[in-house]
């Protein structure tokens, strides 16, 4: 694993199910990581914000959930759009 520093990651998907599976491999892969999705309420969107500045490396977002809420703090985005669905679902 190869360490990040400071930098902060930002990774938006289309759907949770990806969201869901890119999580895991990120912290399989020794990265910390939280997460954002369109179903999560204001208050815990702004809450998951403030973990993924302060703590986390790396922020795996719906691109739904990025409303109201201020990233700019991030060094890398990368819109990860290929879709995935488990076969162990």
């Amino acid at each position: 694993m190869e360490s990040l520093g400071d930098k902060k990651i930002l990774i938006f998907t289309e759907s949770r199910e990806t969201l869901g599976y890119l999580v895991k491999k990120i912290r399989l892969w020794g990265y910390t990581a939280n997460f954002i999705h369109g179903g999560m309420r204001l208050e815990e969107r702004v809450e998951s914000e403030k973990v993924f500045q302060h703590e986390t490396q790396v922020m795996v977002a719906t691109e739904a959930a990025g409303e109201g809420i201020n990233l700019r703090f991030c060094h890398l985005m990368i819109n990860y759009d290929i879709p995935w669905k488990s076969e162990s679902a």
